[in-house]
Protein backbone atom coordinates (compact mmCIF):
# COMPACT_ATOMS: atom_id res chain seq x y z
CA UNK A 1 0.00 0.00 0.00
CA UNK A 2 1.39 3.39 -0.84
CA UNK A 3 0.91 6.53 1.17
CA UNK A 4 -2.49 8.22 1.03
CA UNK A 5 -2.83 11.95 1.48
CA UNK A 6 -5.40 14.61 2.24
CA UNK A 7 -4.58 18.20 1.19
CA UNK A 8 -6.18 21.03 3.13
CA UNK A 9 -5.70 24.69 2.32
CA UNK A 10 -5.58 26.84 5.45
CA UNK A 11 -5.53 30.64 5.59
CA UNK A 12 -1.80 30.95 4.98
CA UNK A 13 -0.47 27.44 4.33
CA UNK A 14 -1.27 23.97 3.06
CA UNK A 15 -1.64 21.09 5.46
CA UNK A 16 -1.06 17.63 4.01
CA UNK A 17 -2.00 14.66 6.20
CA UNK A 18 -0.47 11.33 5.19
CA UNK A 19 -1.25 7.72 6.10
CA UNK A 20 0.20 4.40 4.97
CA UNK A 21 3.57 3.32 3.66
CA UNK A 22 5.92 5.90 2.12
CA UNK A 23 7.14 5.17 -1.41
CA UNK A 24 8.71 7.32 -4.12
CA UNK A 25 5.52 6.91 -6.17
CA UNK A 26 3.48 8.20 -3.24
CA UNK A 27 5.58 11.37 -3.07
CA UNK A 28 5.10 11.88 -6.80
CA UNK A 29 1.32 11.57 -6.37
CA UNK A 30 1.29 14.09 -3.52
CA UNK A 31 3.32 16.66 -5.45
CA UNK A 32 1.13 16.21 -8.52
CA UNK A 33 -2.03 16.78 -6.49
CA UNK A 34 -0.57 19.62 -4.41
CA UNK A 35 0.81 21.64 -7.32
CA UNK A 36 -2.41 21.00 -9.27
CA UNK A 37 -4.61 22.19 -6.40
CA UNK A 38 -6.84 25.10 -7.45
CA UNK A 39 -5.37 27.43 -4.82
CA UNK A 40 -1.70 26.39 -5.23
CA UNK A 41 0.90 29.13 -5.65
CA UNK A 42 4.67 28.59 -6.01
CA UNK A 43 6.61 29.29 -2.83
CA UNK A 44 3.75 28.34 -0.54
CA UNK A 45 4.20 27.18 3.04
CA UNK A 46 3.43 23.49 3.64
CA UNK A 47 2.85 21.58 6.87
CA UNK A 48 3.30 17.84 6.26
CA UNK A 49 1.80 15.59 8.92
CA UNK A 50 3.64 12.25 8.62
CA UNK A 51 2.69 10.91 12.06
CA UNK A 52 0.75 7.96 10.57
CA UNK A 53 3.31 7.03 7.89
CA UNK A 54 5.65 4.05 7.80
CA UNK A 55 9.02 5.02 6.29
CA UNK A 56 10.53 1.51 6.55
CA UNK A 57 10.95 1.06 2.78
CA UNK A 58 12.79 4.38 2.42
CA UNK A 59 15.77 3.35 4.48
CA UNK A 60 18.06 2.84 1.50
CA UNK A 61 19.83 5.66 -0.23
CA UNK A 62 18.60 4.89 -3.76
CA UNK A 63 14.96 5.39 -2.74
CA UNK A 64 15.81 8.58 -0.88
CA UNK A 65 17.61 9.86 -3.94
CA UNK A 66 14.63 8.87 -6.12
CA UNK A 67 12.38 11.09 -4.00
CA UNK A 68 14.83 13.98 -4.30
CA UNK A 69 14.73 13.54 -8.09
CA UNK A 70 10.91 13.54 -8.09
CA UNK A 71 10.91 16.79 -6.14
CA UNK A 72 13.41 18.21 -8.61
CA UNK A 73 10.95 17.56 -11.45
CA UNK A 74 8.39 19.75 -9.65
CA UNK A 75 10.86 22.54 -8.79
CA UNK A 76 9.32 25.18 -11.05
CA UNK A 77 5.79 24.50 -9.83
CA UNK A 78 6.96 24.35 -6.19
CA UNK A 79 9.00 27.55 -6.23
CA UNK A 80 10.88 28.49 -3.03
CA UNK A 81 8.68 26.44 -0.68
CA UNK A 82 8.95 26.35 3.09
CA UNK A 83 8.11 23.02 4.69
CA UNK A 84 7.49 21.96 8.29
CA UNK A 85 7.34 18.18 8.68
CA UNK A 86 5.87 16.39 11.71
CA UNK A 87 6.84 12.75 12.38
CA UNK A 88 6.33 9.99 14.88
CA UNK A 89 9.34 9.46 17.14
CA UNK A 90 10.17 6.22 15.32
CA UNK A 91 10.37 7.83 11.91
CA UNK A 92 12.10 11.14 12.56
CA UNK A 93 15.62 9.68 12.18
CA UNK A 94 14.80 8.02 8.87
CA UNK A 95 13.44 11.24 7.49
CA UNK A 96 16.42 13.26 8.70
CA UNK A 97 18.49 11.44 6.07
CA UNK A 98 15.90 12.09 3.37
CA UNK A 99 15.64 15.77 4.29
CA UNK A 100 19.41 16.28 4.09
CA UNK A 101 19.43 14.83 0.58
CA UNK A 102 16.50 16.97 -0.56
CA UNK A 103 17.98 20.12 0.96
CA UNK A 104 21.30 19.52 -0.80
CA UNK A 105 19.50 19.01 -4.15
CA UNK A 106 17.11 21.93 -3.99
CA UNK A 107 17.89 24.37 -1.21
CA UNK A 108 14.32 24.35 0.09
CA UNK A 109 13.76 25.46 3.64
CA UNK A 110 12.85 22.45 5.80
CA UNK A 111 12.39 21.86 9.50
CA UNK A 112 11.15 18.68 11.09
CA UNK A 113 9.39 18.05 14.37
CA UNK A 114 8.35 15.14 16.55
CA UNK A 115 4.69 14.19 16.97
CA UNK A 116 4.42 16.20 20.20
CA UNK A 117 5.61 19.39 18.48
CA UNK A 118 2.80 19.95 15.98
CA UNK A 119 2.10 23.46 17.33
CA UNK A 120 5.81 24.35 17.21
CA UNK A 121 5.93 23.24 13.57
CA UNK A 122 2.99 25.45 12.70
CA UNK A 123 4.53 28.39 14.57
CA UNK A 124 7.84 28.01 12.69
CA UNK A 125 6.00 27.84 9.37
CA UNK A 126 4.13 31.07 10.08
CA UNK A 127 7.23 32.93 11.35
CA UNK A 128 8.97 32.32 8.05
CA UNK A 129 6.42 34.28 6.01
Amino acid sequence: MRVKHDIRFRDDHYEVVYTGEATPEGFDSVLHDLTGHESWRPGAAILNDYRAVDFTRLKNYSKIEAIAEIIYRYREKLGPIRVADVFSENEIRTYANLEKTIRSYHGYEFEYYSADDFDKALLWLKKRR
